[in-house]
């Protein structure tokens, strides 16, 4: 009795060969997969910097500059948020301790700051943020804050007429409403 111990015969199976293509292809699409996903969490991730920078530039511009409350108004404990001595916003430069670092914008950053009057962007801070975004620039965050302005310091009168609504056009009578843009980006 004889046997053959080998024999001629197919090496890979079709079924194998199917499988292992399947294979393949699942782990290219999770590959895939997480290559864009990575890259959509890094663009969210430099956005989101961004965004933060610009925020904390436009409080810092509206904090440093509050209206301040007028006599008995004062030691009330109001704070007026929202409210922008225009005598003081008008006054900004480097003399007066306004600089990239006090608005919080980081080395390795460019700003461009406007106040968006009625005829135009009228451009501020020109000495600290000197120029728009450059062309090419594709990263980049603006933020948008609505303030009124006052010249000088504000009285309870005044303030309490604005809130009810009591002036003509939205506290136009002795405020001024403006927004603020402030746009980043990095160098």
């Amino acid at each position: 009795m004889e046997t053959k111990k080998f024999s001629r015969g197919q090496i890979f199976s079709l079924d194998f060969i199917i499988a292992m293509a399947i294979v393949a292809l699942a782990i290219g699409l999770l590959l895939s997969f997480y290559q864009t996903t990575a890259a959509q969490e890094k663009e969210a991730r430099v956005q989101n910097e961004l965004n933060v920078i610009a925020l904390n530039a436009s409080n810092q511009l509206l904090e440093k500059n509050r209206c301040s409350p007028a006599g008995g108004f004062a030691g009330q404990g109001y704070k007026l948020f929202g409210c922008l001595d225009g005598s003081k916003f008008s006054s900004f430069s480097t003399s007066a301790g306004l600089s990239k670092g006090s608005l919080m914008i980081p080395e390795g950053f460019n700003c461009y700051i406007t106040d968006m009057e009625a005829f135009g962007n009228i451009q501020i801070l020109s000495n600290i943020c000197p120029s728009d975004t450059p062309a090419g620039v594709t990263d980049v965050a603006s933020v948008e804050r609505n303030f009124v302005g006052h010249a000088g310091d504000v009285t309870k009168y005044d303030y309490e007429r604005c809130v009810a609504g009591l002036y003509p056009l939205d506290c136009a009578g002795a405020f001024g409403q403006k927004t603020i843009n402030v746009k980043v980006w990095k160098a």
